[in-house]
């Protein structure tokens, strides 16, 4: 099953990616926000930009909460485990 839904992601992302590049060359775009004033305006625009951050600072938000640890407290662990180690 968990294959089957990793084929089915990289196909859906594949089919966006294709798509995004359609819509550049139909609006003459060059970057992706030239891709996004053209398609939605300049409040399109922000709003799309918005979700975008959004998106990323939930994602950001709940992997604090399901790893609560902080970067340094792993490097911390790593160097007691592997410098103090006698071997």
């Amino acid at each position: 099953m968990g294959l089957f839904l990793l084929v089915v992601l990289c196909a859906v992302t594949d089919w966006t990616i294709r798509l995004i590049v359609i819509n550049a060359k139909l609006s003459g775009g060059h970057s992706y926000i030239d891709i996004m004033t053209h398609c939605f305006g300049s409040s399109g625009r922000a709003a799309v930009s918005f979700f975008q951050f959004a998106f990323a600072f939930g994602g950001k938000l709940s992997s604090n909460s399901l790893t609560p640890w902080k970067f340094s407290e792993v490097v911390d662990y790593r160097h007691v485990c592997f410098w103090d180690h006698h071997w």
